[in-house]
């Protein structure tokens, strides 16, 4: 079964932009927002937050093969689908500061396992005609392999390349001075197993 249809039927906007209920807004405040590390942040630019949101109604539309949010989400998730009518399953805060290159400040999903993320950004980007580049400013050591699959920078043999990250930076004129891409930098020529090990290695340190 494929999700696509579903997903890329969810719409992204700015909360004060586009519709969604009263009481899914009040649900993505008290379970998500609050519950974010850096919750003030997101309270603070509230109606700026870019939200992914999905619409109970999609599932009439579903086609044979096709997964429908009860599919896709968990239990409690569906209910208040189910409720609401709709429901935010993945948000980013974005720093729109040049034409062609904007900032993920944060960045994250709701329903899990569903690759959000790459659907989030490839719409963003898409809405723009693909003039845009959304990249993220800062990559922690925990995302940064999830970065890693975003991004162009992990070559044939499924290796991060530093050469490949500073192509993909000079081809998109990002400036050093504006980003943290030190743990992506991290991941350079290692494979699965010697990363894994290096990051046990830090943890226990």
């Amino acid at each position: 079964m494929t999700t696509d249809w579903i997903i890329n039927d969810a719409v992204l906007g700015k909360i004060k932009d586009i519709y969604i209920d009263g009481d899914a807004i009040k649900e993505f405040i008290d379970n998500v927002v609050y519950k974010h590390p850096n919750w003030a942040v997101l309270l603070k630019n509230l109606s700026d937050i870019y939200v992914l949101v999905a619409y109970f109604g999609s599932q009439k539309y579903l086609k044979d093969g096709e997964k429908s949010w009860k599919e896709i989400m968990n239990k409690e998730q569906y209910e208040t689908l189910e409720k609401n009518g709709d429901l935010v399953i993945a948000y980013m805060l974005v720093d729109e500061r040049y034409e062609n290159i904007h900032y993920i400040d944060l960045f994250d999903t709701v329903v899990r396992n569903n690759n959000l993320g790459y659907h989030m950004i490839n719409k963003y980007e898409k809405e723009r005609d693909y003039n845009v580049n959304l990249i993220p400013q800062n990559i922690i050591l925990s995302s940064a392999k999830y970065w890693a699959k975003i991004l162009p920078v992990i070559d044939d043999s499924g290796i991060v390349r530093k050469n490949l990250i500073d192509d993909f930076m000079y081809n998109t004129n990002i400036k050093p001075q504006d980003i943290a891409w030190e743990c992506l930098y991290y991941l350079c020529d290692k494979d699965e197993e010697s990363y894994n090990k290096e990051l046990e290695e830090l943890e226990d340190f």
